[in-house]
Parts: C-alpha cells; structure tokens; sequence
C-alpha cells in the first residue's frame, strides 16, 4: 500500500512540473522542480544564453526563475505587436511580495503598481511633464550641466593632471539632469558628497539583487529560503541597504518639502513640489485613503 501511494505520489509530480504547469506557456527550456532554469542561466549571461534559446524556441520563450514563469519577447514584431498594439492586455505588474517588502514595504510607486491607481498617477505624471514643457526644459538643463561638465574638465586640465576620468564628470551631470527634474537643483560642490553617498548606495544595492544566491531566494514562493542561515543573512543585508536607500530620498523630499510655500498658489517648479501639492490638495479636501502618499 505504501509502495502504490508512493508511486502515484512520484506520478503526479512528475504530471504536475513537466506537463500540467507548462500547458497554456509558449515553449522554453524544460525547468527542474522548485529552481526552474535558474541552472542554465547560472552557467552563462544572460545575453548569451537567450540567443541560443530564441534560436530554439522562437521569437517568444519562456523562462522559469524558480517556481515563477516569466515569457520573453525577443523580436521588435512581437514586441510590438503585444506591448504597442495590444498594451493594455500587458499592463499588469508582476506582485514579487519579497521585492515590495524589500524596496517599499508595499504595493506602491509608479512602476510596481496596475490598474486604476497606475493609470491615475501615470496621468497625473504625464500632466506635470507637460506643463514643464519637457522637451525645451530638458534641453536647457542638459545644456547647463555639460557646461558645468567641460568647465570642470578644463580645471582639472588647469591643475596639470595627466589623467582625467571623463565618467566622473559624466556621472555627475547626468545625475545633476535627473536631481533638477525631481527637487529643483543640480549637485554643485557643496552637495556633491550626496551624489557620491547615492551612487554608492545604488551601486551596492545593484550588486547583492544582481548575485544568483538572491535571485533564487526571490523566486521562492513559499518565502522559506529567507529564513536559512547564508539566505537570511543576505536578506538582512540587502534590506539594510534599501532602507538606507530609502531614508537618503525622504531626506531629500522632507528637505523640498521644507521651503514649498503651500499657502501660495504658485505653478512647481519640479516633480517633488507637484506630488507635495497634489497631496496637500487632497488631505486638505479630506479624501482620505488617497494613493499621494
């Protein structure tokens, strides 16, 4: 009796990961129970390996990271002819609760969110971009800080360096572009050590979600893998990093937020004033549990 349960025990597994959970998927690698392909991509990169697989299987594969079915698109055809044509059909978002916990504890931010706040915020963002006039302000603010960015390479020339790092100055401007659009300034010499500080940051938390060990504990469905010894400590420490990650930009916010004047109606001047105002607009009118949070 033992040895028949056992058997049909084996049988359904065996029904269930290499049949039953495969059946509504475009083709793709075959995955192993519980850690999908994620051996085939630890053996080569990425860019190496999916060439090999669209040869294979075609313009659209899927790839099993864990339990977690992902379907890639690898051609400009169907890209275009799901995500253009038929956009609204792929909106979604994929709701990894590990990741939220992680980087915003909760289902929350412009791109992890679908559905009505999604488009809401999408509308509310596209509105602001516009009354920026975008394309003339991106413009000028890139102009200003390339420069910013050959006035600093002409120093550098100045002090007799014979080596000069033209990515530093790169750096520094393009993140000047994206601070001027987000809190109204660029980083000049006073608040250059807050660019580094972010850099650094970013750099660090790019390293640990891109290491293989961790990818596999985020595909774990059950969320098991985290409370192991080498996985919860790789947890602890890639949480460290996003709550410090965090606590540097609501720095940054609460700083803006500190010399708007809301008592004045007066158009933002960067993407932090418009989302304050937008959410004083709605406390003020007692909306309550409103997503400008």
């Amino acid at each position: 009796m033992l040895g028949l349960l056992l058997l049909f025990g084996i049988l359904y597994l065996t029904f269930y990961f290499f049949y039953w959970k495969l059946r509504n998927l475009p083709p793709g690698p075959m995955p192993l129970p519980f850690i999908g392909n994620m051996r085939d991509l630890y053996k080569q990169k990425m860019e190496n390996i999916f060439p090999i697989f669209r040869k294979k299987y075609g313009d659209i594969f899927t790839i099993w990271y864990g339990e977690k079915p992902f379907v890639h698109f690898t051609s400009f055809e169907s890209i275009s002819e799901n995500f253009i044509k038929n956009g609204e059909a792929f909106s979604g978002r994929e709701k990894n609760e590990m990741f939220l916990e992680l980087l915003r504890d909760g289902h929350h931010g412009m791109t992890l969110i679908d559905g009505p706040v999604w488009k809401e915020h999408r509308r509310f963002t596209m509105q602001i971009l516009r009354t920026f006039s975008l394309g003339k302000l991106m413009q000028e603010r890139i102009l200003t800080e390339v420069s910013w960015m050959l006035d600093d390479l002409r120093k550098q020339l100045k002090s007799g360096d014979n080596e000069i790092s033209i990515q530093k100055s790169i750096d520094v401007a393009v993140g000047s572009v994206i601070n001027s659009i987000m809190y109204g300034n660029s980083f000049d010499e006073k608040s250059l050590n807050d660019f580094y500080a972010i850099k650094e940051v970013l750099k660090r938390g790019s390293r640990m979600i891109s290491n293989f060990a961790f990818k596999v504990m985020l595909r774990d469905p059950y969320q098991i893998l985290r409370r192991l010894p080498y996985f919860s400590g790789m947890f602890s420490e890639v949480k460290g990093i996003m709550d410090e990650m965090k606590a540097m930009f609501y720095n940054k916010i609460n700083e803006r937020r500190a010399t708007i004047n809301f008592d004045e109606d007066s158009e933002p001047s960067d993407y932090v004033e418009a989302y304050l105002r937008q959410q004083k607009k709605l406390d003020d009118a007692g909306e309550k549990g409103h997503s400008y949070t």
